[in-house]
């Protein structure tokens, strides 16, 4: 079919982009549902290991589609992060990839307060810094044993990355923490983005304190 539209490989990309969305779907949605996609199941799916894989799917989208429903990505990580409610869907390794990927996530989408346009505003950073924070305390054991190690030990490597996207390097200081992003900054904040640093840098040291 695809050889014999006039549309050639683009055309029947468009089908099959339809298709994968909802399963027969309409061919023309667009691909900024994703988060949807992804985000919905993990927070209500009972199989464990496909709650795994699509937090970690969320995670790994790319800036546009993450940027067009950043609130709902970050919200469904975060959920995700935390003990189910019931008992028998408690799963330590579906925490843990959440919290890896709220890192990814805020690492492809940047803050506001760091110039990052179309970013995590100052509120829904702190919400995944105090997600991070909440995983420190998983102390979840089963007859593997002490599981929630691994939800801790996400939130110890992921404590440094969102660190250093709060506090980017001085511009024309190469070599700071940080340093990875910098090409990544625009000019010093102003507006909307200096608003959001200084609430970022107000809101800051108080959660530092508690790590």
């Amino acid at each position: 079919r695809a050889a014999g539209s006039g549309q050639g490989a683009g055309g029947g990309g468009e089908d099959a982009g339809g298709g994968g969305a909802a399963g027969g779907g309409e061919a023309g949605q667009a691909p900024l549902d994703l988060v949807a996609r992804y985000a919905i199941p993990l927070g209500k799916d009972p199989n464990a290991g496909l709650r795994r894989g699509h937090a970690l799917a969320l995670g790994a989208l790319p800036s546009p589609q993450l940027r067009a429903s950043l609130p709902a990505a970050v919200e469904a990580l975060v959920q995700a992060s935390r003990p189910e409610a019931v008992a028998e869907l408690r799963d330590p390794e579906t925490r843990r990839n959440a919290i890896s990927a709220l890192v990814e996530l805020s690492q492809t989408a940047g803050l506001v307060a760091t110039g990052s346009e179309g970013g995590l505003t100052t509120p829904l950073f702190l919400e995944i810094f105090e997600a991070c924070l909440d995983a420190f305390g998983d102390y979840q054991t089963d007859n593997r044993g002490d599981v929630g190690s691994w939800v801790r030990e996400a939130a110890m490597h992921a404590a440094l990355p969102l660190l250093r996207l709060a506090t980017p390097p001085e511009h024309g200081a190469p070599g700071s923490i940080g340093d990875s992003h910098a090409a990544q900054l625009s000019p010093p904040p102003e507006g909307e983005a200096e608003a959001e640093a200084e609430a970022l840098q107000a809101a800051l040291p108080s959660r530092c304190q508690r790590l």
